[in-house]
């Protein structure tokens, strides 16, 4: 379903996310005191977040074998979908008296921090192997 660098990043990301949401919620912790809540959180909002990386390698793979109009539409139509899905998690998390809500939504703004990270970790990982040759 998915090529093999598509899962490469789902993995870099899948790790990156653990990491940023495990540091969140010691964070968290740390400034609220420990409560179930918070973890709960933080395992929605790790999901979601990674959920919505995962459905957004999908509609890329998918535009990438289509027209471009139709490849437009596609992404398009999965970016409505996906926000409404990262909308529906925020809405039942606020709703739960069970979860934190804070603890969920930051984890969504992970993915973009990861992204960066990794993007100029591998511009430097290039740049040292041009000077090794």
């Amino acid at each position: 379903m998915l090529s093999a660098s598509s899962v490469y990043e789902l993995k870099r990301m899948g790790i990156g996310l653990l990491i940023c949401s495990a540091i969140s919620a010691v964070i968290f912790s740390i400034v609220l005191g420990y409560q179930n809540s918070i973890l709960f959180g933080t395992l929605l909002g790790f999901s979601a977040a990674f959920l919505n990386y995962f459905f957004l390698a999908v509609y890329i793979e998918r535009s990438v074998k289509k027209k471009k109009n139709a490849a437009l539409s596609a992404m398009g139509g999965g970016y409505f979908l996906r926000m409404v899905f990262i909308a529906l998690m925020i809405y039942f998390a606020i709703k739960s008296e069970f979860i934190n809500h804070w603890a969920m939504i930051v984890p969504l703004i992970f993915p973009r921090i990861i992204i960066m990270c990794l993007s100029y970790a591998d511009t430097h990982k290039k740049e040292a192997q041009k000077v090794e040759r």
